[in-house]
């Protein structure tokens, strides 16, 4: 009996821990809080701000997050990367979360905007699966056999942009008339 309730809390542990997404903090995120503003007002003005650089592709008043996409661009070095030492073009693009959140007589914006690095002819070529036999049990998604190319491509996170992240901030706290920054 003892084993059975031992196992049940590690499996709902497990399955609590795994579902959750990480809590929105100063750690992960660029931070304002403004006072005297709604949560509407200021989410209204993070859309905006958002849009001004990103397409806006993930809009949840209820939730208050608003994602958003840059285009992708190319662009040659920047890690210590082979690939970046010699110089070869890479793709990258830059993603952006945002949070809108109100505790007591306060509204708290959390902004983070990520650098990310196209990864796909690195991730296929050190693929473990290919690596440890050659017998063809991948399916066609594993393949890279998806529907579009978005679907097949790897993306790893490189840095966080700070900078523009500071920009977004800067425009929504423009934005909302008579809010005070904390």
């Amino acid at each position: 009996m003892r084993n059975t309730v031992a196992f049940v809390a590690g499996i709902m542990t497990v399955a609590v821990a795994g579902c959750s997404q990480p809590k929105a903090t100063a750690l992960n995120y660029k931070v304002m809080r403004l006072s005297g503003a709604t949560q509407e007002a200021v989410f209204d003005a993070a859309t905006r701000a958002l849009g001004e650089y990103f397409t806006v592709h993930q809009y949840d008043p209820a939730a208050g997050i608003l994602e958003g996409a840059a285009p992708e661009e190319v662009s040659a070095g920047g890690s210590k990367r082979l690939r970046d030492v010699v110089a070869m073009p890479r793709r990258e693009r830059r993603v952006a979360h945002m949070r809108v959140e109100s505790a007591e007589s306060t509204v708290k914006v959390f902004c983070k905007v990520l650098v990310q690095i196209c990864d796909t002819p690195a991730h296929q070529m050190y693929d473990r699966e290919h690596a440890l036999h050659d017998l063809p049990t991948d399916t066609p998604a594993q393949r890279g056999a998806a529907a579009t190319t978005e679907q097949n491509s790897v993306w790893r996170n490189d840095r966080r942009d700070k900078r523009l992240e500071s920009q977004i901030l800067r425009a929504v706290r423009e934005q909302v008339a008579g809010a005070d920054v904390l």
